[in-house]
């Protein structure tokens, strides 16, 4: 067996199926093991133990402060500011386009 292989082998954690949908990954164990979904926050630098390894889990949670999510991504304040900014702003611009 090559050395690649055996990396990718541990038999001591039950194979999963990367998850298709959000009600598929809801009962996958935390942190989530699956670092190559585009919502995994495994990632980020210097993240707490704490926080969430998924990004719909930090949705799922609710309402919460720019300087929270900030302190779970590991950027300013200012920098969520802006990407919340943009998000609004292509919404808008999405909603007048089905609205035409």
């Amino acid at each position: 067996m090559s050395p690649a292989v055996e990396l990718f082998e541990r038999p001591h954690l039950p194979v999963l199926e990367q998850p298709r949908r959000r009600g598929d990954c809801r009962n996958v164990p935390r942190p989530c093991p699956f670092s190559r979904c585009r919502f995994s926050l495994l990632s980020e630098a210097k993240r707490p133990p704490s926080a969430p390894s998924c990004s719909l889990d930090l949705a799922d949670a609710g309402a919460t402060t720019v300087e929270a999510v900030a302190d779970v991504l590991g950027v300013s304040p200012e920098r969520v500011r802006q990407v919340q900014q943009r998000a609004l702003r292509r919404f808008a611009e999405a909603a007048a386009d089905v609205l035409r």
